[in-house]
């Protein structure tokens, strides 16, 4: 095998782990997660899976590094969009799609538990402070590029709506854990079509 191939095997496995720390972070939480867990559903031994992360610690900096790198790409295809409205319907799409909501759930259930476990654990506190604030980016940003456009009402501060999304965003991340039957869609609707209206400027009612 030539080393760019070894590379390439490397790198696969190292995601494949990631993706099997994500799944058992989600079901069991992050104090519970042991690396003999992890390398039994990896199919391999402690050793083997030593060699591709030294540590659960250096598991979870390297799935917040992916969760930052997903958090760009999601501001990327928002920004795209002509107005915030736009882009918070385009969000709202995602987060209500039935062919996602396993991996959502999922999603959900494993940002919830690492800011539950960051509470009690400080090795655990930065990591969540970084989900946290990549979160508090995306919004941002969005809200500063509506400002300049004008798109909301006088009054409405960028920083104050970026933050009323954001609670809103991780609100309903719990909600889906906690509340199985609850219909993340409807609760959507109804914010975009009440909390929401007075946000935007008189120009941007019908966007």
């Amino acid at each position: 095998m030539s080393p760019k191939m070894r590379a390439e095997y490397a790198q696969q496995q190292r995601e494949r782990i990631l993706d099997a720390a994500y799944d058992l972070f989600a079901e069991q939480g992050y104090q519970r997660t042991t690396m003999r867990r992890l390398a039994s559903r990896m199919g391999m031994t402690t050793g083997v899976l030593y060699t591709y992360f030294a540590s659960k610690d250096e598991i979870i900096h390297a799935l917040a590094e992916r969760s930052s790198r997903h958090s760009a790409q999601l501001l990327e295809v928002l920004s795209q969009k002509e107005t915030m409205k736009e882009a918070l319907q385009a969000l709202f799409e995602m987060l209500t799609d039935h062919r996602q909501q396993d991996r959502l759930h999922k999603g959900a259930r494993a940002n919830i538990n690492l800011l539950s476990e960051a509470t009690s654990r400080e090795s655990l506190r930065k990591e969540a402070s970084e989900l946290y604030h990549e979160t508090a980016t995306v919004f941002m940003r969005l809200a500063q590029a509506a400002a300049k456009r004008r798109e909301f009402a006088a009054g409405v501060e960028p920083a104050a709506a970026a933050t009323l999304l954001r609670a809103l965003f991780l609100g309903l991340q719990t909600e889906r854990i906690l509340l199985a039957d609850a219909d993340v869609g409807e609760h959507l609707s109804a914010i975009s079509n009440t909390l929401l209206r007075n946000v935007w400027s008189s120009g941007k009612e019908s966007a």
